[in-house]
């Protein structure tokens, strides 16, 4: 019998363990207001100003493009933001020469674990704001050395089809995948909030990524897909944050993004509401926990 009580308590204290919160890097693209101007407003390497984060190696940015700013004026907001820091800046693509751009920043330490979640904001502003095929993105991926890439690591963001459809995307494995209908230009001036969720079980990689409209909370409700047996490439490659913009001959400009999170549970990253699968498996755990703890007072 005290054999039994122990599998029962280890097994709550196992689940519990799977819903406990932890917030593994955060970034708000904050900077400080001596910063707020056209010349030294750029993210740089060796640059020390931006602040509103957590969870990075220092707060150095490598092989960045002049592009790629925080500009406090900027905030982004959604109903579905959860935690702190919390926005008081957003990073911003500005028009330029017509090149990739990017900029990558190491994590304090890579996520552990088979599942763990991300999310941030996007707002296009204006469907002229990106031409055919090109994306902006941010995720997780290895350093950035030579330009962007979407070989290896795990991304979402905002992409243009070689049609002209614009869509809010998830961008793993080397492929693109689009997330619902097509941004018509009402949607594209609100702030969207991208979920994505990681299970990199061996080699099974699969993802589940969802779209939240401005002011939506329930992710019952909103746009998602599933994607199944992707290449995300080794869990130790997900060592850095990186901001990305692809060309396609011109600088995708005016696109804004704000308040990263990657986290261990969803409800690291958003506030938003679960699907019943999420809060069968959140109750599921509080149950094991408390028959755990019943058997063994018994």
């Amino acid at each position: 019998m005290k054999k039994v009580k122990c599998i029962v308590s280890l097994a709550a204290m196992m689940m519990g363990a799977s819903v406990s919160a932890e917030l593994i890097a955060a970034d708000s693209f904050s900077t400080d207001s001596a910063y707020i101007n056209n010349i030294r407003l750029a993210i740089a390497p060796n640059w020390t100003n931006v602040v509103g984060t957590t969870g990075f190696a220092g707060t150095q940015w490598d092989y960045s493009t002049y592009q790629i700013m925080p500009r406090s004026y900027a905030t982004l907001t959604h109903a579905a933001v959860t935690g702190s820091p919390s926005g008081t800046g957003t990073a911003l693509l500005r028009p330029a020469v017509s090149v990739d751009v990017r900029t990558s920043r190491p994590l304090s330490s890579v996520p552990s674990g088979s599942t763990f979640y991300m999310s941030g904001l996007v707002l296009v502003g204006s469907l002229a704001n990106l031409n055919n095929e090109q994306s902006v993105t941010m995720g997780l991926s290895a350093r950035l050395t030579s330009g962007p890439t979407i070989s290896s690591g795990v991304h979402f963001g905002v992409t243009k089809d070689s049609f002209g459809n614009l869509y809010l995307a998830a961008f793993a494995g080397g492929n693109t995948y689009t997330i619902g209908d097509a941004l018509t230009s009402d949607r594209a001036i609100q702030t969207q909030m991208i979920v994505l969720e990681l299970d990199m079980a061996a080699g099974n990689d699969a993802l589940k990524v969802w779209a939240l409209e401005q002011g939506a909370t329930d992710l019952t409700a909103s746009a998602s897909i599933t994607i199944s047996n992707v290449d995300i490439g080794e869990l130790s490659e997900l060592s850095y944050f990186a901001i990305q913009a692809f060309s396609s001959g011109s600088t995708p400009t005016g696109v804004k993004m704000d308040e990263f999170r990657v986290g261990t549970t969803l409800n690291d990253v958003t506030s938003a509401i679960p699907e019943p699968a999420t809060i069968s498996m959140l109750g599921l755990g509080a149950l094991l926990t408390m028959l755990g703890r019943h058997k063994f007072r018994s």
